[in-house]
C-alpha cells in the first residue's frame, strides 16, 4: 500500500534521504512534528488520516520538521513506549467510520525510546469516511463526553478539518 508517488519509508536512511533530497509535501505526503502525537491531539491525527482516505491516499510522517512544505530535519521523535504502533492504530480507527481498511503504520526507531512513524493511508473506494470527533461538555461539576459524526464531504476548508495546504 503506497501513495501514487511514494513508497512508505521504513528506515532512518530513507527518512534522511527525503530530507536531503528536499522532497516537498504534496497531496500525497505530509510531514508532522512528533508533538502532533500527544494526548488531546488524537482528533487531529484522525482528521489527517481521514482526509487522505477521502482523497487519493498518502503518507503522513510524524517526527520530521518542515518549513514552507520542505522537510528540514528529524525531531526528537515520538515516545514509542507511550505511543506504540498498536496504540496509534487504535486511536485512529476508533475515531473514523467506516473503518479504514488500507492503513499501514511503520515504526522507525531513532533510539531506545523514540521513533518516527510513517502512516500510509489508501483511498477509500467504498464510502465516504466520516470522522467521529469527541467533545466534552461541562455540566456543573461533571463532564459529559459525546461523539459528533461529521460528514467530511459537507464540510468546507473553513471548518479547519484539513491540515494540508
Amino acid at each position: 500500500m503506497t501513495s501514487p508517488i511514494l513508497q512508505i519509508p521504513t528506515t532512518i536512511s530513507e527518512i534522511d534521504k527525503l530530507i536531503s533530497d528536499g522532497v516537498q509535501e504534496s497531496l500525497h505526503l505530509d510531514y508532522k512534528r512528533s508533538a502532533a502525537i500527544d494526548d488531546g491531539k488524537f482528533d487531529e491525527i484522525a482528521r489527517d488520516v481521514s482526509s487522505f482516505a477521502n482523497s487519493d491516499g498518502g503518507i503522513l510522517i510524524y517526527g520530521v520538521e518542515e518549513e514552507k512544505h520542505l522537510p528540514t530535519c528529524k525531531d526528537a521523535g515520538v515516545d514509542h513506549i507511550k505511543y506504540n504502533r498498536e496504540r496509534l492504530e487504535n486511536i485512529i480507527l476508533s475515531r473514523i467510520s467506516p473503518r479504514v481498511n488500507d492503513l499501514q503504520i511503520t515504526q522507525i526507531p531513532l533510539n531506545e525510546t523514540k521513533s518516527i512513524y510513517a502512516i500510509a493511508v489508501g483511498n477509500s473506494f467504498r464510502a465516504l469516511i466520516k470522522l467521529q470527533i469527541r467533545s466534552t461538555i461541562s455540566a456543573s461539576t461533571s463532564s459529559v463526553n459525546r461523539w459528533r459524526i461529521m460528514n467530511l464531504k459537507t464540510l468546507g476548508q473553513d471548518d479547519n478539518l484539513f491540515a494540508h495546504c
